[in-house]
């Protein structure tokens, strides 16, 4: 089943729940888009329709049930498990001490603190028991974030 629909029934009258699977989460549980669709049950089954066809198309779908903080550990479980113990600790050093976006849905990270967290990274003072990092860093961290390595 990749999506549904739930008639809810209140003192206003009758409003329909639509509700398409968006994938797993980094804890391996079910994840779904919930929306509320006013009036008729044939408008709830078109809405369905769009967020399948959303869906199936690859967007809006499961970026909102994903917060940073678990993206990046999912990266680190994946991506590091095969390197040495120095470059394990490099790569937490880094990783630490970043500004990060911890509890925020992925798809609400704008460009511009992106670029304010690259600005901070730059700081001398932003990172006061450690020297700056160096632009080449910086773009290494942004890659290996986005999953490249």
């Amino acid at each position: 089943m990749r999506g549904y629909i739930r008639a809810r029934r209140g003192p206003q009258g009758t409003t329909y729940q639509v509700a398409v699977y968006a994938g797993l989460d980094a804890n391996r549980k079910r994840r779904y888009r919930y929306e509320t669709a006013r009036g008729s049950r044939r408008d709830a089954e078109r809405r369905l329709a769009e967020l399948l066809g959303d869906a199936a198309a690859g967007q809006g779908g499961s970026s909102r049930t994903v917060r940073f903080a678990e993206l990046v550990e999912v990266w680190w479980d994946a991506s590091t498990r095969d390197l040495s113990p120095n470059t394990r600790i490099g790569y937490r050093g880094i990783l630490d001490p970043v500004p990060t976006f911890g509890h925020r849905w992925i798809d609400r990270i704008t460009p511009a603190e992106l670029d304010r967290c690259s600005a901070q990274l730059l700081d001398d003072e932003a990172r006061v028991a450690t020297q700056p990092l160096s632009a080449l860093t910086i773009r290494k961290v942004h890659s290996q974030r986005a999953g490249r390595n």
